[in-house]
């Protein structure tokens, strides 16, 4: 298959997240040390302009978490994307060809405390799925990444 077989120049969020969606994923220090594998069950859906996704996550040690997305498809191709534990701007960003990639800070518990970080998405949509790694920083450095595949069911 030619590269320009595999790529997809109209790839867009809310034509891949509509629906039912699954992810498997693992969390894991700079040097690569595994800290945790997740699971996410999601729903979305697409009304006025805005992405809705509800995702699930079940973590391996049995930990469960929600977050809800709203994202904003904006006339000129873009997207920007809210979630009530955002702090600062909301991230913003336009997909190039079959790549997305935005970067953001959200505060969560760590320990009980709530903690500023710092995460950069990048997806990569392939063979109907999409394959993130996330680069999640503090005060400018590297603590953790996550590698993440979506599916639809």
């Amino acid at each position: 298959m030619s590269t320009a077989e595999t790529l997809n120049n109209d790839f867009r969020l809310e034509n891949f997240f509509v629906g039912d969606f699954v992810s498997d994923g693992i969390i894991v220090k700079p040097n690569g040390k595994l800290i945790r594998r997740f699971k996410v069950e999601g729903q979305s859906n697409f009304k006025k302009g805005t992405l809705t996704l509800n995702e699930k996550f079940t973590y391996d040690d049995g930990e469960v978490d929600k977050r809800v997305w709203q994202i904003l498809c904006l006339p000129d191709g873009s997207y920007e994307g809210y979630t009530t534990d955002l702090v600062g701007p909301p991230p913003r960003n336009h997909p190039t060809e079959n790549l997305f990639s935005w970067s953001y800070r959200l505060k969560l518990p760590v320990k009980n405390i709530p903690v500023t970080l710092r995460f950069t998405d990048m997806m990569h949509f392939h063979n109907n799925a999409i394959s993130n790694v996330a680069t999640i920083s503090k005060f400018s450095l590297p603590v953790l990444k996550i590698f993440q595949t979506f599916n639809k069911v």
